[in-house]
């Protein structure tokens, strides 16, 4: 029998099957379709992370079914290159370096029987070199596309590449070789946008405008190799062009008008420099006082040449390679205040230069994500269009954005938070989104509200008889409390970078081994059970699992009472269980650990009015969980069970079908350690007094 079935690549495969194994390849074959179409659909809802895991997917169903070197593998692996090149350059703007560097490999691998694709993916390895200060390796990938797209009958945005090496060639200092390549592109941009009529200008202002940035680069060398007078007309040819198709109003007319500015200033300074060295060689008698004259106008000349030559330089040739320029980085006339004023939008218009953007890379403009109607994701609650619009653009301390804030939510709809904080600031800095989310997660939270702190087990209210009680194992099955902590000035596992989690787990793995506690701290890197502390999907989708397992390790105590996991979510959960049943003894031994670590000088991240920081918001507050394991088949099963849970603030979590329960403590915030304590031992003794009292009346 023959099947068609169709994808992202547009793939019609023929296959005959054989009818012994007919239904197992047809059933394959449906599910490759669905996988196909579930990538689309991310794409249309702008989920591109999601889309890629999809895509992923389905090469590797492509590579079994229709074989590694058939013609649909390779179009199938061109589609997941320009995927992984597409989010490359989104993380790079999040300056998520890890992430970037790992998309281009895999797109290097992907794209080497396409190109065009592998000229891209050159172009965008070089702008990640260039952000990182490798400006040989920037260079080396550079030349590599060049080479490519020389054998190339068409390539697209072909001036981006020579724009491109004008910016790497210019730090380097090479800049007769920085204007070559600027005028090639010059010529390529003129005939691509006027050669071609089929398209009219106004239809191509992203490319008007990389036009107008060739004049303004070919300005700037001009201006570093001294042809002042050429210089000045290059950046006035820009600007003409910009007023002319872009407007006089328009980002890039004003940023380049400024630089024309600033170059007709550099100009008037070389002009006098020579009329007073004219005049120096025509005064004899006066040749020791004007020596001493033009000396000084020389040093100022230089100081003031060079200093707006480096500030016209950094703006365009950062704008042209990263795509993410500044007009700020420009501001070199008196007409700052209407620059500001257009910062933004010339920053936007910027990015139209960004290196070779496919037909998939337009569709990322941003936009308020799309979720499913059946998501219940507290992101899709309270991520309305005013908020989207009003977080767009800003960052935390750790240049942590909302792309990268709500990126879990993203890729996973069906999660029921969806935002992982990349640092303290985040929650400050994203305060319109968070501050909702924190308050349907801790129902207690009160806005200014100071978050009491006191984890003192001598405050506590522990009868004797309802202790003894609880220990006896027959009722009281298991306590378990644990808490998490950040440690102040360390950015959080969805943003701390792989050299600063490394520092960060020798300082905790010290601390740890000298708490005071009979245990091992060891590192997961090389552990065969290192997977079992890895996060979920939802913290893999938010970065917590980067560099995996590399900087993570564990702590556990001699007697396996004290467990820790450092930087595997969070910086630090500290677990205590305690099989007995005795509450206050697993609680103090929690206290005793936290103290031995503050005593090793560790602070940790805190707010007054949120309590302790953390990349979860629902580990706010105390950030502590304490979990009783209970027998309650006849209590369970009482109509006021869930009523007399609330009189505590407790919550349960049915672990059998015996009546074994988990009880645990509803709040962490709004409430002290003490008191959470206190709230979870008053509530199982009360259950297990009428667990046993129902038992004597049954028997």
């Amino acid at each position: 029998m023959w099947i068609a079935t169709g994808g992202t690549c547009g793939i019609v495969a023929r296959v005959q099957m054989d009818a012994s194994d007919g239904g197992n390849q047809n059933s394959e074959l449906l599910a490759l379709q669905r996988i196909d179409e579930a990538s689309t659909q991310l794409q249309q809802q702008g989920n591109y992370l999601g889309a890629l895991e999809c895509m992923e997917r389905g090469l590797v169903l492509r590579q079994h079914f229709f074989g590694a070197e058939s013609d649909e593998v390779w179009r199938a692996c061109k589609s997941v290159g320009e995927m992984c090149n597409l989010l490359a350059m989104t993380y790079l703007q999040q300056q998520d370096f890890d992430m970037v560097l790992e998309l281009l490999k895999k797109a290097e691998i992907l794209t080497e029987r396409d190109d065009a694709g592998r000229a891209v993916t050159f172009n965008n390895l070089a702008c990640y070199f260039r952000r990182q200060g490798k400006l040989n390796a920037a260079l080396t990938n550079l030349q590599k596309a060049l080479k490519i797209e020389a054998r190339l009958k068409k390539v697209d945005n072909s001036a981006d590449t020579h724009l491109n090496m004008c910016a790497v060639l210019s730090q380097l200092g090479h800049h007769q070789a920085a204007l070559e390549h600027a005028q090639s592109a010059l010529i390529l941009m003129q005939e691509e946008l006027f050669t071609d009529q089929t398209q009219p200008i106004s239809q191509k202002l992203d490319r008007v405008a990389v036009l107008s940035i060739a004049y303004h680069n070919i300005g700037v060398e001009q201006e570093f190799l001294k042809k002042y007078s050429a210089s000045l007309g290059s950046y006035r040819k820009g600007v003409e062009v910009a007023e002319q198709h872009l407007g006089a109003k328009h980002g890039i007319t004003i940023t380049l008008k400024n630089s024309m500015i600033a170059a007709k200033k550099a100009l008037a300074i070389h002009q006098q420099k020579q009329k007073l060295s004219s005049v120096n060689r025509k005064g004899k008698g006066t040749r020791k006082s004007m020596k001493t004259r033009t000396t000084r106008n020389k040093d100022m000349n230089q100081s003031s040449s060079i200093s707006l030559l480096q500030q016209s330089q950094s703006s365009m040739m950062q704008s042209t390679m990263e795509q993410t320029a500044s007009a700020s980085t420009m501001r070199t006339t008196v007409n700052q205040r209407e620059e500001d004023e257009v910062g933004k939008e010339a920053e936007e218009e910027m990015e139209m230069v960004r290196t070779k953007p496919s037909a998939s890379a337009k569709q990322a403009a941003p936009a308020a994500p799309q979720f499913p109607a059946n998501s219940s994701c507290l992101v899709k609650k309270h991520l309305s269009s005013s908020v989207f619009s009003s977080l767009q653009g800003i960052s935390s301390s750790s240049g942590f954005d909302l792309t990268a804030l709500i990126r879990s939510a993203t890729a996973h709809p069906e999660s029921g938070v969806g935002v992982f904080a990349g640092d303290a600031d985040c929650y400050k800095t994203f305060a319109p989104l968070m501050r909702p989310i924190v308050q349907d997660i801790h129902s207690n939270f009160t806005a200014g509200q100071k978050q009491p702190i006191s984890l003192d087990i001598n405050k506590l209210d522990i009868p004797k008889a309802a202790k003894g009680l609880m220990v006896d194992g027959d009722i009281v099955r298991r306590v378990i409390v644990s808490t998490s902590r950040s440690v102040e000035g360390y950015a959080f596992s969805p943003a701390i970078s792989q050299d600063k989690r490394v520092e960060l787990e020798g300082k905790l793995g010290a601390a740890l081994n000298g708490a005071g506690l009979d245990g091992t701290y060891a590192s997961l890197v090389g552990n065969s059970s290192a997977s079992a502390f890895r996060g979920d999907k939802y913290a893999d989708a938010a970065g917590c699992n980067r560099e995996w397992p590399e900087g993570r390790g564990v702590f556990k105590s001699a007697d396996g009472k004290v467990a820790a996991e450092v930087n595997c979510v969070e910086h630090l959960v500290i677990t205590c269980d305690e099989p007995s049943g005795d509450i206050p003894a697993a609680v103090e031994r929690l206290a005793n650990t936290l103290e031995g670590l503050k005593a090793s000088g560790l602070k940790f991240a805190f707010d007054d009015e949120l309590g302790f920081l953390c990349c979860r918001p629902a580990d706010l507050g105390t950030a502590l969980q304490l979990a009783v394991q209970m027998s309650l088949p006849a209590v369970s099963k009482e109509p006021s069970f869930a009523e007399l849970l609330d009189n505590y603030d407790l919550a349960a979590t049915k672990v059998d079908d015996q009546g074994t329960y988990e009880i645990r403590n509803k709040h962490c915030m709004g409430i002290s350690e003490t008191k959470l304590v206190q709230n979870v031992f008053d509530g199982v003794s009360f259950f297990a007094t009428i667990e046993l009292q129902q038992r004597d009346d049954a028997a």
